[in-house]
């Protein structure tokens, strides 16, 4: 073990102790001795605070617990490879406009479905609900957004999650369709940040990195535990024990 991680490893358990004090109720001395030796520390804690504890002042501790517990909450509700039910917004969709016709008029819309372990398709999400989204090629930017449309999606380890967008107003012999890349495996599919998204049935040299879809996710919840299928292939909704009518004779 070298001499740096030596060193460490006592402001590890420091960091540990500090959290667990403070948020079991113990708060005394938190502007004061606890900080005095490791600077770092308070940096740290300055930064989830959003203001420094000076500011913050020391009094009963009750603030700092308090922004600790968000902050905390924050981390775990936005965590993207935990199964559970997501809030999910699209904040935009670019396509390069190089890949059309210049003049074109094109509506851009999206949608978004989901397979499940049983195969099932469902269309959790599309945009032509909410109307056209019309540029000029070469002359708008390809770019639209729908962050005040938001949906709910229920997602667990094994479900396929896919994001297609096009051109509605493309022609039968021209259609120009674009789909997600599938995310690391057991990752949540519509994690907060950029995506890239592929021409379908393209050449390589004619895909764009400048073709994206990004997402602003946020965990709500847990996932429902997935009904039981007595059949594989039915097309009957499986029906929990629970929900079975009770028949008096």
């Amino acid at each position: 073990m070298t001499r740096q991680s030596k060193k460490q490893q006592p402001l590890f358990r420091r960091l540990v102790y500090f959290i667990v004090m403070v948020m079991t109720g113990g708060s005394a001395g938190i502007g004061g001795w606890f900080f005095k030796d490791y600077p770092q520390l308070q940096a740290l804690t300055e930064a989830v605070l959003g203001k420094s504890v000076d500011e913050i002042g020391q009094g009963d501790g009750s603030e700092i617990k308090e922004r600790l517990a968000t902050a905390v909450s924050q981390v775990l509700t936005r965590d993207p490879k935990r199964p559970g039910v997501y809030k999910v917004r699209i904040t935009e969709l670019r396509l390069d406009p190089k890949q059309f016709t210049a003049g074109k008029t094109v509506d851009i819309q999206a949608e978004v479905r989901k397979i499940d372990a049983e195969g099932k398709s469902v269309l959790v999400w599309e945009s032509k609900s909410f109307g056209e989204n019309l540029a000029v090629v070469g002359r708008d930017d390809l770019s639209v957004d729908w962050n005040k449309r938001p949906f709910e999606i229920e997602w667990r380890s094994g479900d396929q999650i896919v994001v297609a967008a096009w051109d509605r107003k493309a022609g039968f012999f021209s259609p120009k369709t674009f789909k997600m890349a599938l995310p690391e495996p057991d990752t949540f599919p519509l994690a907060s940040g950029p995506h890239v998204l592929a021409v379908v049935s393209s050449r390589s040299a004619d895909q764009s990195t400048l073709n994206r879809i990004v997402f602003d996710s946020q965990r709500t919840g847990d996932a429902a535990d997935r009904p039981t299928v007595a059949r594989r292939g039915s097309d009957r909704p499986a029906v929990d024990v629970a929900e079975r009518p009770i028949i008096i004779k």
